[in-house]
């Protein structure tokens, strides 16, 4: 008989725990999540929190992958006189040497100097014409050699689109008339840089890309 007294009384603290435990979950149950003004302050938190949640910054997308590329051999890359000659082409070597190469890393988006031997790079490294259309080109000023010698000018608008009538439209598109400009000083010699590189802006959207350039930005980061 004393050891059953002593279970009851054992027992008697754990009961008496539970049914706090139960009257007061009911009081707060019936204080509370029955309560109009407590349901609407619980409402009004979690809105709160979706709006600080979607309000918070979110970090923009920036390319994953640029491929710097310098152009192929040009002509004044192997004779001297045709750097006092305007936009000097590439060599046949240097054709070829687009010709030959394959590019298989897939692709968002090319952004090409509007120099010749640079577009001649473009053109002939992307020589499968399907393939090329795949991928949204563009040319940028900014990527533009800035050097007294002619060979460090750009034609004009109108040469290019002569001398390249397939991408008359993305001349016209992507180019000021003036953009060859060497009196403009982002384009002048003066200014002692290699070139405006550190202007060119590449859209947010593009994770992949080509930088189609020259040596100078690759060695030098362009000194901006």
């Amino acid at each position: 008989m004393e050891i059953i007294d002593e279970l009851k009384q054992r027992r008697k603290p754990i009961v008496t725990q539970k049914i706090r435990i139960y009257c007061i979950a009911k009081w707060f149950h019936r204080a509370f999540l029955k309560s109009p003004i407590f349901i609407g302050i619980l409402v009004t938190i979690v809105i709160i929190m979706i709006n600080l949640i979607n309000s918070k910054p979110k970090i923009q997308d920036f390319p994953k992958i640029i491929y710097y590329m310098r152009h192929f051999q040009a002509k004044h890359n192997v004779d001297p006189k045709y750097l006092q000659v305007l936009d000097p082409d590439l060599t046949e070597y240097g054709i070829q040497q687009g010709l030959n190469m394959t590019f298989d890393n897939e692709l968002e988006l090319i952004i090409c100097s509007p120099l010749s031997r640079t577009i001649q790079t473009y053109l002939s490294l992307f020589h499968d014409i399907k393939k090329r259309q795949l991928i949204p080109f563009m040319l940028d000023a900014d990527l533009q050699e800035v050097g007294e010698v002619l060979a460090d000018t750009a034609r004009s608008k109108t040469q290019l689109k002569q001398k390249f009538p397939q991408l008359t439209s993305i001349i016209d598109r992507d180019l000021a008339e003036d953009f060859n400009d060497k009196n403009n000083p982002l384009y002048n010699a003066s200014t002692g840089q290699s070139s405006s590189a550190g202007s060119t802006v590449i859209p947010r959207a593009f994770h992949t890309l080509i930088l189609l350039n020259f040596g100078k930005v690759l060695t030098t980061g362009g000194e901006t």
